[in-house]
């Protein structure tokens, strides 16, 4: 093997091209966290311009009210919505899955020697998976507390249970993810040749 080794080469230290499901399972991690990073940095912006004109007797967490604090609390959480997460989440693990069928079941010769190679892709994208599942439950708390600040006095509860039923669904996208990926991380460990951190 090469000493600038990246892990993308095989025992037989043949270069290990990428297939198309580790591809797009990175892909859907990616654009993920572009969205998550734009969401929290827009929140952050509107957050300080909501803040700077506020009168510091009045201030809930140095905004000017509850609402304007749950307004950026909701953009910041709006990447976790489960009507959006769930794509990418489950894509990313479903990769991740079908990397863990395909390779698990070589055997013999070159594709043997490349089955640690493509599971250790399937490994790490199902770690940053892991990562991705803890946010959005993360996410999910954030959007039940922003749709309550956002209520004002005598707010029809309808409204109100809309937000905390897309907080509870994040909530379970995200606790759900993070179940799928230690079972599919256990396999990949089970497969041998790949190590893979709990």
């Amino acid at each position: 093997m090469d000493s600038d080794d990246d892990g993308n080469v095989s025992a037989t230290g043949e270069r290990v091209s990428w297939e198309l499901a580790e591809i797009m399972g990175y892909a859907l991690v990616v654009i993920l966290g572009v969205f998550l990073v734009a969401c929290v940095a827009s929140a952050a912006t509107r957050g300080s311009e909501l803040a700077a004109g506020s009168d510091p007797g009045d201030a809930v967490l140095g905004f000017a009210n509850s609402f304007s604090l749950g307004l950026v609390l909701q953009q910041a959480s709006l990447w976790a919505s489960p009507q959006f997460a769930t794509i990418f989440i489950f894509g990313s693990l479903g990769m991740a899955w079908w990397q863990i069928e395909s390779w698990s079941a070589e055997e013999g010769g070159i594709l043997a020697a490349q089955a640690p190679v493509h599971l250790g892709r399937a490994s790490l994208l199902l770690k940053l998976g892991r990562v991705a599942s803890a946010l959005c439950t993360v996410g999910g708390v954030f959007i039940v507390v922003a749709g309550v600040l956002i209520a004002p006095p005598g707010y029809a509860a309808s409204a109100i249970l809309t937000n905390v039923g897309l907080g509870v669904g994040s909530v379970v996208l995200g606790c759900a993810g993070l179940v799928a990926s230690n079972r599919l991380l256990v396999a990949c460990r089970s497969l041998g040749g790949v190590t893979v951190a709990p």
